[in-house]
């Protein structure tokens, strides 16, 4: 992939997406990215950038002009990371809601 300041949030967001830590080491031309986590996950989010680069340059093929041409790919990027967050703040509060029911049961369980 050519690095665009765009790529750097979608491999944050895919990060978020599969649960995984992002490592990056700039070299005199690449950039090297490392995602650690569940290997599944950790692979998954390695390959999945190069896609959804790929599917954001063809989507603002549309948008002529350097400017537009980019902030419509920052702005898809953008996007991209704040749905991640969101879902990764969800299931915490759904891990949060369960936990309180467990400990809720257990306190009951112990009363009777």
């Amino acid at each position: 992939m050519v690095h665009q300041g765009f790529i750097d949030t979608v491999a944050l967001a895919m990060g978020a997406f599969f649960n995984c830590k992002l490592y990056s080491t700039r070299r005199a031309i690449t950039i090297d990215r490392i995602f650690c986590g569940i290997a599944e996950n950790a692979v998954t989010a390695a390959i999945v950038p190069e896609m959804v680069y790929n599917r954001i340059l063809e989507w603002a093929l549309a948008y002529k002009g350097i400017s537009t041409f980019f902030s419509y790919c920052r702005g898809v990027a953008d996007g991209l990371l704040s749905i991640a967050r969101k879902e990764r703040e969800n299931e915490r509060e759904e891990a949060r809601r369960k936990e309180k029911e467990i400990l809720a049961v257990r306190e009951r369980e112990e009363e009777l």
